[in-house]
């Protein structure tokens, strides 16, 4: 029977690289749960809204029969809106059109940093 003998780990090259590289996709994604985190807890201390998980993905947070939105994993925040009101965040820069169906009153938020929760909350 054959041992295998194990190596040291490298600490240059294409093994560090590697390394390096999940560890810095583990901490993007350790900070985006959090942003996700973050906007749950919030957004489900209001009154009257319930969270659940979303048909297409993710959780969504509703009054009633309501949606308010819903999120998409860490990264993504989907919220309907009034055609006119979508037009005016988009105009100005506070959201992108949705990103499945963009002539919609619905808008999408990216969220890529901290001041991204708070915005995402406040479109809430």
């Amino acid at each position: 029977m054959r041992r295998e003998r194990s190596r040291p780990e490298a600490t240059h090259g294409v093994g560090s690289r590697k390394r390096l590289n999940n560890d810095y996709h583990d901490r993007e994604k350790t900070m985006a749960e959090r942003f996700a985190a973050r906007i749950e807890r919030e957004v489900a201390s209001w009154d009257g809204v319930t969270v659940s998980p979303h048909r297409f993905g993710g959780i969504e947070f509703r009054v009633g029969r309501r949606e308010l939105g819903h999120l998409h994993g860490d990264r993504l925040a989907d919220l309907p809106f009034p055609v006119s009101v979508r037009r005016q965040l988009v105009e100005a820069g506070k959201a992108e059109p949705h990103h499945v169906l963009p002539e919609s009153g619905w808008i999408t938020y990216r969220l890529r940093n901290e001041d991204d929760v708070q915005a995402v909350i406040d479109l809430f």
